[in-house]
């Protein structure tokens, strides 16, 4: 017969691997009609924001592709190239993140950069009018040209954010929502944990 004493240990490292599973394995992708993180979210959280002009998709597998993009503008993560390659578009396998980057289309994407490779940490918006005036009011920007540019172009004025940098405003500190997350399934671990625990003292009584 197990004891309280080699019971309780036992019984509390069960709990503890259960619950880091529970938060590992669930959770990692939004519920469907999660509202989309807002546009400062994204570029607080990405290394890489641009926007620019798809030139063709490659390496296509099952849902996901690579493209080569055309750099228009720089908002964070230069100096880059005119052109770069996003791995992963689409939805790789394993990733939550759904993009969506046809040939010719001209996008604002947000990327983590590994070398000379990128990979999207967020879903794609148009690059209209609606998210390039937003853009200007978020801080964490370096908006510059791509390396090789002849000046200034259509799509991309360094100077005009100037004025923005001061009244810029601020997003949600990164990690909010995951540690938010952790916090609550942490708590309903240590509640359950408690309430097994005093039970199994009571039936060795």
């Amino acid at each position: 017969m197990i004891t309280t004493r080699r019971a309780e240990p036992l019984l509390a490292s069960l709990l503890v691997y259960g619950c880091v599973l529970l938060h590992l394995c669930g959770g990692q992708c939004p519920d469907e009609g999660t509202p989309s993180p807002v546009l400062g979210d994204k570029v607080k959280r990405s290394e890489v924001v641009v926007q620019g002009k798809v030139l063709r998709q490659f390496d296509v597998k099952d849902r996901s592709y690579s493209v080569e993009l055309r750099v228009y503008c720089v908002y964070k993560g230069g100096p880059l190239p005119a052109v770069i390659t996003i791995t992963g578009a689409g939805q790789a396998a394993g990733s939550c993140v759904k993009t969506d980057l046809p040939r010719d289309s001209i996008k604002l994407v947000y990327l983590r950069r590994s070398g000379e490779q990128f990979t999207p940490t967020y879903t794609e918006d148009p690059a209209d009018g609606k998210y390039l005036d937003e853009l200007q009011f978020v801080c964490g920007l370096n908006v510059e040209l791509p390396t090789g540019s002849g000046g200034p172009n259509k799509f991309c004025n360094p100077d005009s954010f100037e004025n923005y940098y001061d009244d810029c405003q601020e997003s949600t500190p990164p990690g909010t929502a995951a540690t938010t997350r952790l916090s609550w399934t942490l708590m309903l671990c240590g509640a359950v944990m408690c309430v097994l625990i005093n039970g199994s003292r009571l039936r060795f009584l």
